[in-house]
């Protein structure tokens, strides 16, 4: 159950593929230091590590917390 609780939240925060934009891109792999993501509409693999999703997160967080002031 925890596993598929983190495939979710991966999915919600990283699962829109950079060429097409598309939504709803699957985990295809994971390790403990990154993942790789597979696009469902135009099949683009790509993968990010724990650093790269960490940084992005932190200034989607930024973003966020700006646009609210």
């Amino acid at each position: 159950k925890r596993d598929r609780t983190l495939t979710t939240q991966l999915r919600a925060a990283f699962g829109r593929c950079p060429h097409c934009w598309e939504r709803g891109a699957v985990v295809y792999r994971r390790s403990a230091t990154s993942v790789t993501m597979r696009c469902g509409g135009c099949g683009l693999q790509w993968t990010m590590t724990l650093h790269q999703m960490r940084r992005t997160l932190r200034q989607e967080l930024l973003s966020s917390r700006t646009h609210r002031q």
